[in-house]
């Protein structure tokens, strides 16, 4: 399976252009305020009397527009396009993690310093942790040592090369801990996101332990009948 890369800091790069697009009408609509209004005043003042010519009053008012400009922009523009991003963000984040709480499957995301940010529901039954206790914890809580050092050596790995046995290579089996110390198998992928500029991990798992034991129950069955086949075979040729 080809490598899954969410970014879900296109939601932000989306919203700030969108902003950026809405304040910049509002800021050029603001300029020509600014134009219209110091021309109007430079107009008056010279109905009074004072000594402005009419297009001195134009550039005038003209050049006061184009200096307001870059002060309209740090002012308002680039504060609420920045505030605009950082709320559709979060919106994104609080959407991806509704969904996450309502699939069956467990759903983990961690940063390179191995913590565990995120955790859904079906996680914390699974390894059998009450809700909200895995936050903050080392993914390490959730492997075997064995498994918890191939799981360091690979993000080392990856780190330095982009490279790793797990890391985007699909769906693979590996063995995890419950709390009570319980080796079990699972089903699991692991796939990088970038968000912000800041790398994460998601991992989406299952527990596989049913599916093993109706897999090892099957093989049973296929040895026991092939056995009971063979001793048939081997009977009806010594009976002729």
């Amino acid at each position: 399976m080809n490598k899954v890369i969410w970014h879900p800091s296109t939601h932000e790069a989306a919203a700030q252009l969108a902003i950026i697009g809405s304040a910049g009408e509002i800021v050029w609509r603001s300029v020509l305020v600014v134009f219209a209004t110091e021309f109007a005043v430079m107009l008056m003042l010279r109905s009074l009397g004072m000594a402005f010519g009419l297009w001195t009053a134009l550039l005038d008012s003209l050049l006061l527009s184009v200096m307001a400009l870059p002060l309209l922009y740090a002012v308002i523009l680039k504060p609420v396009a920045a505030l605009s991003a950082k709320q559709a963000a979060a919106s994104a984040e609080v959407r991806f993690e509704a969904i996450a709480r309502s699939v069956q499957d467990g759903v983990i995301v961690f940063a390179w310093d191995q913590e565990i940010q995120f955790a859904n529901p079906a996680v914390e039954q699974i390894f059998g942790y009450a809700p909200g206790t895995l936050r903050g914890a080392d993914m390490e809580v959730l492997m075997p040592e064995d498994v918890a050092k191939d799981f360091r050596e690979g993000l080392k790995r990856y780190q330095a090369t982009g490279e790793a046995p797990v890391i985007g290579k699909g769906s693979v089996e590996e063995e995890g801990r419950r709390k009570n110390g319980e080796r079990f198998p699972v089903e699991l992928s692991v796939n990088p996101v970038v968000a912000g500029g800041d790398t994460h991990f998601v991992v989406v798992l299952r527990d596989i332990t049913e599916r093993r034991r109706a897999e090892e129950a099957l093989r049973q069955a296929e040895e026991k009948y092939r056995g009971i086949f063979e001793e048939a075979i081997v009977g009806i040729f010594q009976t002729t």
